[in-house]
């Protein structure tokens, strides 16, 4: 997929839409930060610092399969 897209995988289908879904959320953030002038360094994460905010506790995944879905007929 080199260039051309991502893959987002998980433990579960409803982790990895999830995960597909928060990207293209994130790509739209960094895109209106991007068109706003602000400086592309103003907030860069070390790798240990992205480890940590890279978390799955609280439920997100759920919360939001659980939204997306609502009111599916098929759920």
């Amino acid at each position: 997929m080199r260039g051309n897209g991502a893959v987002c995988t998980g433990a579960t289908i409803e982790e990895s839409v999830v995960m597909a879904f928060y990207l293209e959320e994130s790509a739209a953030t960094e895109l209106a930060v991007l068109a706003a002038g602000e400086p592309a360094d103003a907030v860069t994460f070390t790798a240990e610092q992205a480890k940590v905010r890279a978390t799955g506790t609280g439920r997100i995944y759920e919360r939001l399969w659980d939204f997306m879905t609502d009111g599916d007929p098929e759920r």
